[in-house]
């Protein structure tokens, strides 16, 4: 599942959905909506099936007041990391011109997994953070292949050469190997 919002000016605000490929769709929606509708509408379907989901130059929301419209500070954090696929080896890419968000994006998968931890021993909480704690340890890389833009927003920054990054969160579901 691709999720991008670049630019409302010519962009219809309707939502859709668009089989691109036999496994791919191009999704256009308020992304908390569409992943509370994939988890209640058979999780088990979706999840299974999820295998790389990316979100793409995210608005940071750099101001301190406006932390919590990021989407690792967001309450809606627990859901992505539960959308984003149940295999081995499945992936939640972001990329940002803004090192630091993704730094911050990598740290929140430690935090939520020591909360996770906490809470297990008072309430039966699955831990959503721990598969993807091993990746997030060797955070966010410089992306060095600018041979293709995947978004309007990395095309400008290549022509300028302002550098942009990639934060990789592979599942691993060995977890015992994370702690």
């Amino acid at each position: 599942v691709v999720s991008q919002y670049e630019n409302s000016a010519t962009v219809s605000k309707r939502a859709y959905c668009h089989s691109i490929a036999d496994n791919a769709f191009l999704v256009r929606a308020e992304l908390v909506d569409f992943w509370r509708c994939l988890l209640e509408h058979d999780a088990d379907f979706w999840t299974d099936r999820i295998t790389h989901h990316y979100m793409l130059y995210p608005n940071p929301y750099p101001t301190q007041q406006r932390l919590s419209q990021r989407w690792y500070a967001h309450a809606s954090f627990p859901l992505l990391l539960q959308i984003s696929g149940t295999q081995a080896n499945s992936k939640l890419v972001v990329r940002s011109n803004w090192e630091g968000y993704l730094k911050e994006f990598a740290k929140s998968i430690e935090i939520a997994h020591e909360f996770y931890e906490q809470e297990k021993e008072t309430a039966h909480v699955q831990n959503l953070a721990l598969p993807y704690l091993q990746s997030a340890r060797k955070g966010p890389v410089e992306r060095t292949d600018k041979t293709v833009a995947w978004t309007n927003f990395e095309a400008k920054y290549d022509k300028v050469g302002e550098s942009t990054y990639e934060l990789e969160l592979v599942r691993n579901n060995y977890c015992e190997d994370n702690k």
